[in-house]
């Protein structure tokens, strides 16, 4: 029986949640994440600054998939019957050079 079936514990707010399930979980370790702790740890991390030079990838309602490469990018294929997926820098380069004169994918084959 659950301890929600049997009435052990009454679920007011996140933290009774928490309690509720740290005491009816084993094998699962349970967080409770406060909006102070995602606040510090914004402030912590600086971003805001890191969101200011983050580049969008266009066309995402086209995307097929994507996957993580490497700190900062990710390989994405679009939906298409072409076997080629390109990778997405995220992050603006702070070279003197144009934006629109630095390519921000690379065509690869999919496998």
């Amino acid at each position: 029986m659950s301890a929600v079936n049997s009435r052990t514990h009454i679920v007011q707010n996140a933290t009774s949640f928490v309690a509720a399930a740290r005491d009816n979980t084993v094998k699962v370790n349970v967080l409770l994440v406060t909006r102070a702790d995602i606040s510090n740890f914004q402030n912590q991390n600086y971003l805001d600054k890191m969101w200011e030079v983050v580049t969008p990838l266009k066309g995402t309602l086209a995307v097929h998939w994507l996957k993580p490469v490497e700190h900062g990018s990710a390989e994405y294929k679009p939906y298409t019957r072409v076997p080629i997926a390109a990778t997405h820098v995220f992050e603006k380069s702070t070279s003197p050079v144009a934006e629109k004169d630095q390519p921000t994918t690379i065509n690869i084959p999919v496998r």
